[in-house]
C-alpha cells in the first residue's frame, strides 16, 4: 500500500508511464512526462523556499500545470490549499488567514484581481504561471528528493462554501486520499484502460479526489477542460474519448434539460456518476453509480451502482439511493435528541472512521466548529437520509436554510449580513427557489428602510462574495412573515412569492 499520495502516484508510473495521463483538446501527456514536471515544480518550491509541512496556495482553473503544482507539492510534503478562483474581499482574505499559506500559484489574470487581498492578509510570495520571470527564475534549482509524507500527514486543504459563516478549511490527509482513490478505482470500475472525464474545477472533491486521485490510483488517463460547458460538453466528449464521466447534479442536469441525443452521438461511455436512470436512457449510457459523502465525510462513504433502474419509494430518483459503506466506515442514523432511529425512519446521518485519517481531521484555525461537528464522537453530516430494509444508505436532504446553486452551497448567514450592512436595508431574507436545473436560485427578500435600487444592493456585496452567492432575484417586501408561535421567518412564504415585481439580475 502506498505511503503518500506522491508514491501512490509514483506506482502508476511504474507500472503505465508510457501510457497517456492528461489529454486536453490539443494535447496529450503521459505518466511519464507528468512526473518530469512535477520534479520540476518541486525544484522551484525549494529555490521559492516552501518546505515540508509549508502551506501553498493554489489559485488555477483546470490545466495540466494545476496537476503538476499539486503532485510536485505533495512530493515534497507541502500542504496544498486549493482555493475557489472566483473568491475574493474578506471571505478569500479569511481562507489566505486561517491557512497560513506562504506562497500563492496562480496566472496574471487572477492574481489582478487578488493580489492586494493576498498581500493584506499576509502574503507576500505570489507566482504566476504566465509571463511571470520571478517563476521563470526559480527554473534552475537543482530536483530534491522526495520528503515522504507520512500517510496520516495534512496533504491537502480543502475549503467549505461557507453556509454558516466564512468559508471553512478542511484538512484532509495522504490517507484520506489513498483510501477514497481506491474506493472510487474499485466502485466506478475504472482501470488503466479507461478515461476518465470530469469537467468541474479541481479545488472540489469531486474533481480532485473522485476523478484525479481515483484515475491515477487505476492508471487511467483524465480528459482535462478548462471548465464545464454544457453547450460544449458533448463537443469534449467526442474530442476526449473518456470510458467514465463524473458530474455531480447540477451539470448533469443541465445536460439532461439542455442537449439531445444527436448531440451525444458516437460515445464511448459506460458509467457514469452521479446515477440518474433518464440521463442514462437518454444519452444511451449503461451503467450508473451513485454514492453519498462530503468533503469533511471521506469524500464518499457510500456506492450504489446499477445496470437497471431498481424500483424506488415514490419521490425518490435514482441518486438519493446512496447504497453502501465502505468498510473503513461506520453509519448511524439518529433523531433531534440524538436517539437511533429504525430501519426506514428519516434521521440525521451521523459518520464515523474506524481508523484515523480516513475522513477529514478538523477544521483548520476553527476548534470550536470542529468539536461541534463531533458532537458524540460521531461525525455530524447535517443532512437527512434513512436506511432501507437492505442496509442501503438513502439520502434525502440536507438540514437548515442552506441553499446549493450549481452544487456550491450558498452562504446564506454571510450575504443577508452583506445585504444589511446596506444603510437603506433593515432586514434581509436570503432563500433559494428550487429548480431542476441548478438546484436553487438565489433570492433576496429586502425589507428597506429607504429608497434603493436593486443593483445597488448587488454592487454593494459583489466584491465580498463569490459569484455564485449573489442574488439572482431581489425582491422588496413590506413585511417579514413569521411562523406562529416560534415566531421564525418564514422562510417558505417568502419562496412562494410570486415573481410579479421582482427584479431579476441579468447574467
Amino acid at each position: 500500500m502506498a505511503e503518500n499520495i506522491y508514491s501512490m502516484f509514483r506506482t502508476s508510473v511504474e507500472h503505465h508511464g508510457n501510457r497517456p495521463f492528461i489529454r486536453t483538446v490539443n494535447n496529450e501527456s503521459t505518466y511519464n512526462d507528468v512526473h518530469e514536471k512535477t520534479k520540476s515544480f518541486a525544484a522551484r518550491y525549494q529555490k521559492a523556499g516552501l518546505e515540508s509541512g509549508d502551506t501553498l496556495g493554489l489559485i488555477l482553473d483546470n490545466c495540466p500545470e494545476f496537476i503538476s503544482a499539486y503532485l510536485g507539492a505533495v512530493r515534497q510534503g507541502i500542504e496544498v490549499a486549493c482555493l475557489n478562483t472566483s473568491l475574493q474581499g474578506d471571505s478569500l482574505a479569511h481562507l489566505l488567514e486561517t491557512a497560513n499559506i506562504s506562497v500563492v500559484l496562480s496566472t496574471d489574470e487572477l492574481l489582478e484581481s487578488i493580489e492586494s487581498t493576498c498581500s493584506e492578509a499576509g502574503v507576500h510570495r505570489m507566482y504566476s504561471l504566465t509571463e511571470d520571470t520571478k517563476w521563470e527564475s526559480l527554473q534552475d534549482g537543482a530536483i530534491p528528493a522526495p520528503a515522504c509524507p507520512d500517510e496520516e500527514s495534512v496533504a491537502t486543504l480543502l475549503h467549505t462554501s461557507g453556509t454558516t459563516g466564512y468559508p471553512k478549511w478542511c484538512e484532509l490527509s495522504h490517507k484520506y486520499f489513498l483510501r477514497l482513490g481506491q474506493f472510487i478505482a474499485d466502485g466506478f470500475e475504472i482501470s488503466s484502460t479507461d478515461t476518465v472525464f470530469n469537467p468541474l474545477p479541481l479545488y472540489h472533491i469531486n474533481p480532485l479526489g473522485y476523478y484525479l486521485i481515483g484515475s491515477i490510483t487505476a492508471g487511467a488517463t483524465v480528459g482535462l477542460v478548462e471548465r464545464f460547458s454544457v453547450s460544449n460538453f458533448w463537443k469534449h466528449v467526442r474530442s476526449l474519448e473518456p470510458t467514465i464521466v463524473i458530474l455531480h447534479m447540477a451539470p448533469k442536469n443541465m445536460i439532461l434539460n439542455e442537449t439531445s441525443p444527436g448531440d451525444a452521438t458516437d460515445h464511448n461511455i459506460r458509467v457514469m456518476f452521479p446515477a440518474d436512470a433518464e440521463f442514462g436512457e437518454k444519452f444511451g449510457i449503461p451503467k450508473m453509480v451513485t454514492g453519498y459523502g462530503s468533503t469533511e465525510a471521506g469524500g464518499l462513504t457510500h456506492i450504489n451502482k446499477f445496470n437497471h433502474v431498481p424500483e424506488l419509494p415514490a419521490g425518490e430518483d435514482l441518486s438519493q439511493l446512496a447504497g453502501y459503506p465502505r468498510r473503513d466506515i461506520e453509519v448511524r442514523l439518529v433523531d433531534k435528541d440524538g436517539n437511533p432511529v429504525s430501519r426506514g425512519q428519516h434521521g440525521e446521518i451521523l459518520i464515523r472512521p474506524m481508523e484515523t485519517g480516513v475522513i477529514f481531521d478538523g477544521y483548520r484555525g476553527a476548534p470550536e466548529s470542529t468539536i461541534a461537528a463531533w458532537e458524540g464522537l460521531w461525525f455530524n453530516t447535517d443532512d437527512i437520509g434513512y436506511i432501507d430494509s437492505d442496509g442501503a444508505l438513502h439520502f434525502v436532504g440536507r438540514k437548515g436554510n442552506s441553499i446549493s446553486h450549481k452544487g456550491e452551497f450558498v452562504n446564506v448567514d454571510l450575504v443577508e449580513a452583506l445585504l444589511e450592512s446596506h444603510s437603506a436595508v433593515e432586514q434581509a431574507v436570503v432563500v433559494g427557489e428550487p429548480d431542476d436545473v441548478v438546484g436553487s436560485r438565489v433570492k433576496a427578500c429586502v425589507l428597506t428602510a429607504g429608497d434603493v435600487e436593486p443593483q445597488t444592493l448587488v454592487r454593494h456585496i459583489e466584491s465580498d462574495i463569490p459569484s455564485y452567492m449573489l442574488p439572482e432575484y431581489v425582491d422588496f417586501i413590506e413585511s417579514i412573515p413569521r411562523i406562529e408561535g416560534t415566531k421564525k421567518v418564514d422562510r417558505k412564504a417568502l419562496q412562494e412569492r410570486t415573481h410579479d415585481a421582482v427584479w431579476r439580475r441579468s447574467e
